[in-house]
């Protein structure tokens, strides 16, 4: 998400649930400043044609632009499109993929929102779409993310240099130079479910804004 997730995320985020019968203005009024920075970044990283709304067409984007800067075969982006897309998409938003052609649409709101909503109970989903999401990132199937492959997502999700710098030194956890799965997982599920300000795992799509 950087590579972590635009769409990713998002994801989301993306970490979205069922949110139609909330009062927005009380639940906005919960949100700590940690949460709500931490849902403007992650939504900032997820939108990616920057349209002020995220739907599973970004992800897809996102997946065309991660295809393309590491030259991916069309057999392997396919499967992403088809497979990994889908299962990030219901992992994050508890919904299925919209096969009618559309999208649901997620807001900043609706990010914000998510954030204090059953967060503790959100952490198998969470975790769900923290392995689709580092198996859409391992490019080679190493079953580890190495910096060239972050680099690639992070340039994928408009990080700078100094930005992908500080992602990567957030998840790789025992600084070996490539990021496992724990380390991945761990971090994102950290990101998304707590309300810390000081956890490393707050860079992992870059600073927070």
């Amino acid at each position: 998400m950087s590579l972590l997730s635009r769409a990713l995320l998002s994801a989301a985020c993306i970490l979205m649930m069922k949110l139609s019968d909330v009062n927005t203005q009380e639940d906005l009024s919960l949100v700590s400043d940690t949460f709500r920075r931490k849902g403007n970044t992650f939504f900032r990283i997820a939108d990616m044609n920057k349209d002020g709304l995220v739907t599973e067409e970004d992800l897809h984007q996102l997946i065309r632009d991660l295809a393309k800067l590491a030259q991916l075969n069309k057999t392997y982006e396919k499967y992403l499109h088809d497979v990994k897309a889908p299962q990030l998409w219901q992992a994050f938003t508890g919904r299925p993929t919209n096969t009618s052609g559309e999208y649901l649409t997620l807001t900043r709101e609706a990010a914000l929102r998510s954030m204090i909503m059953n967060r503790n109970n959100r952490e198998p989903q969470i975790t769900a779409a923290a392995n689709v999401k580092f198996e859409i990132l391992d490019f080679d199937r190493t079953d580890v993310v190495s910096q060239t492959e972050h680099g690639v997502a992070s340039k994928a999700l408009g990080l700078g240099v100094g930005q992908t710098l500080l992602s990567f030194r957030s998840l790789d956890v025992n600084g070996d130079g490539v990021v496992c799965r724990e380390e991945f997982v761990s971090r994102f599920v950290s990101f998304h479910t707590l309300d810390c300000i000081d956890c490393p795992s707050k860079y992992i799509y870059g600073p927070l804004v």
